[in-house]
């Protein structure tokens, strides 16, 4: 039993659970995967205040550091019910239950999908959502990165370092990046002797191959 629990091991779920050990309350957070969530899957950190190092990996070292400082339990489990009875919440994971006084979710957010028919069916064999994790399986080869944000950006300008080519595809010719990241792409496009194409104007409809993409 737990006096507090929380569900979720990015910066706001390691914070909080700082602010209530040093308050003097037994903690734990339950993650499904690693500390750090999503920022783990960048390359770079770069607009975190206080953080120089720029290195992702380091940042997600560093809350693991501090939470084994702090004596914070971290339970890996990833949590599919909640319930309450009486003053007692009963968290429901698919390794356990746990219980606890007081729940705080720090779920922070899913990936993207592109809802075609045949993406699960190539999930992890030529269809990845994380770059980092995933690009030295494609080094040397074409890849195809969707979309017009922060995450397509960099993981294209990541895919160049690494990869023969890299086709950048948006629905529009307007693009939700950050300046910085826009204009470093374009300085690696094939406008500017560069392995990047940037197509505009279209849509990923279907994925084609036997077990894996071809």
């Amino acid at each position: 039993m737990y006096d507090v629990l929380i569900v979720g091991g990015g910066p706001c779920g390691v914070s909080a659970s700082i602010y209530l050990k040093r308050a003097g309350y037994e903690v734990a957070i339950i993650e499904k995967s690693f500390i750090g969530g999503q920022i783990g899957l960048s390359s770079e950190l770069v607009n975190y205040a206080g953080f120089v190092d720029k290195d992702a990996f380091v940042f997600c070292q560093k809350l693991s550091s501090q939470l084994n400082d702090f004596n914070i339990p971290v339970i890996y489990d990833e949590v599919i019910d909640i319930t309450k009875n009486g003053e007692i919440f009963s968290l429901q994971g698919k390794n356990g239950t746990y219980q606890c006084l007081c729940c705080i979710l720090s779920i922070g957010a899913e990936n993207r999908k592109l809802n075609i028919d045949c993406e699960q069916k190539y999930a992890g064999r030529g269809v990845s959502y994380c770059a980092i994790c995933d690009g030295n399986r494609y080094k040397g080869k074409n890849v195809l990165v969707i979309g017009g944000g922060n995450s397509a950006f960099e993981d294209a300008i990541y895919l160049s370092k690494i990869c023969a080519k890299v086709y950048l595809i948006n629905r529009t010719d307007r693009f939700r990046a950050e300046n910085y990241l826009q204009k470093e792409l374009m300085a690696l496009t094939t406008k500017n002797n560069g392995n990047v194409e940037i197509i505009c104007f279209s849509q990923l409809k279907d994925l084609l191959g036997d077990e894996v993409v071809e």
